[in-house]
């Protein structure tokens, strides 16, 4: 079976990312949640903003040398160098 949106259907996504782990030797956990919903006003389904557009940045950020860390980066810390632009 394959999930479509018919038209007019709104799509919502809701994602919580649990990572633990050690830094100096002691526990650590960071959590991050999102929610997100159809926005009527421009026309874009959250999957588009919550996937789409977000992995195409990071292609570009990649492509263009911004994102320099490796492993797991969070996505505020991409824009973090001096100008940073993602828009070629």
């Amino acid at each position: 079976m394959r999930w479509k949106l018919q038209p007019g259907e709104e799509d919502l996504t809701v994602m919580r990312v649990v990572i633990t782990g050690k830094k100096n030797d002691r526990p650590v956990a960071f959590t991050s949640d999102l929610y997100d919903r159809f926005d009527p006003r421009t026309g874009f389904h959250s999957m588009a903003r919550t996937t789409g557009f977000t992995a195409t940045m990071a292609a570009r950020a990649f492509r263009l040398g911004l994102i320099k860390n490796l492993g797991i980066t969070r996505q505020n810390s991409w824009g973090s160098t001096r100008n940073a632009s993602v828009s070629s």
